[in-house]
């Protein structure tokens, strides 16, 4: 069995963000400092706020650099994949395995 006393023999989260340069401190899920074992992170290269925090559906491209983001994760040998987005909830109709906020998990936890 694996010893877990060491934070860093945990198999790494990997978080993915937008384009976007704000104060993450720790209890912030962008924070490494917020979890007890390793994280990873990786930027959904192109992503702007105005294209996030927006009315408009998201195209291909823009869920595109979000797949391509979580699929280096992946590579990197990340166990799980979340971001903190609420907006991104919009892209839940694409049928993606995510839950990128506490809310879109509630189906799961029905079951």
């Amino acid at each position: 069995m694996a010893d877990f006393a060491d934070p860093d023999a945990l198999p790494p989260l990997g978080f993915i963000s937008i384009d976007l340069d704000i104060h993450r401190p720790p209890g912030d899920p962008y924070n490494e400092k917020t979890w007890p074992f390793p994280l990873i992170r990786e930027m959904a290269e192109g992503s702007k706020v105005s294209q996030v925090v927006s009315s408009d559906q998201y195209d291909s491209a823009f869920i595109d650099r979000f797949v391509d983001a979580g699929l280096r994760l992946a590579a990197r040998g990340c166990v799980g994949i979340i971001t903190s987005c609420g907006f991104l909830a919009m892209a839940q109709a694409d049928n993606l395995v995510s839950g990128t906020t506490a809310l879109s998990l509630g189906p799961v936890a029905a079951r």
